[in-house]
């Protein structure tokens, strides 16, 4: 029985949120027609993690079976440093199909172990971002700066930081 929720995301995107309330962080990527395919990679695909890091600021990327992503996220956006508990969360993968309206279907969901090397190197980049005046300023402008390149160019350029079955 497929899972559906009202009012979520209405254009095809891939986000990094932290619960408010459990260990865990969600990693949702929302997608209008999901293929077979993809479905198959959330469900049963290896996973690994790359990431870019320039002092505080972080660009995180996962590899799920043949999908590849980059994932960006703003740890100073949560007023409650929930971001903070990285240490102790786990990570659940959702795939949304975001073409049924206004329902959007959870298609496959899973819950992994996030990486302890990936753990301690975003609470430590987080950490130091929380201190930060103007960190979501400087993160926007560095981001901006690495969308000259592509995906794959920087996904080739990234540093491996571990993998989750």
């Amino acid at each position: 029985m497929k899972t559906y929720y009202l009012n979520g995301p209405s254009q095809e995107c891939v986000s990094l949120e932290a619960s408010e309330t459990e260990n865990l962080f969600h990693l949702m990527f929302a997608y209008r027609n999901v293929q077979a395919q993809e479905k198959a990679d959330i469900r049963n695909g290896k996973i690994s993690f790359k990431m870019i890091r320039e002092n505080n600021y972080v660009m995180l990327f996962v590899k799920i079976g043949r999908m590849k992503q980059e994932i960006i996220f703003d740890p100073t956006l949560y007023g409650d440093h929930r971001a903070l508990k990285i240490k102790d969360c786990r990570l659940e993968i959702a795939l949304i199909d975001i073409t049924t309206q206004p329902l959007r279907s959870i298609e496959v969901q899973r819950t992994i172990e996030i990486p302890q090397k990936l753990k301690e190197i975003l609470f430590d980049a987080w950490q130091n971002a929380l201190s930060e005046n103007v960190f979501t300023t400087n993160y926007t402008l560095w981001y901006h700066k690495l969308q000259r390149f592509t995906t794959d160019q920087l996904f080739e350029r990234a540093t491996y930081v571990g993998k989750s079955e």
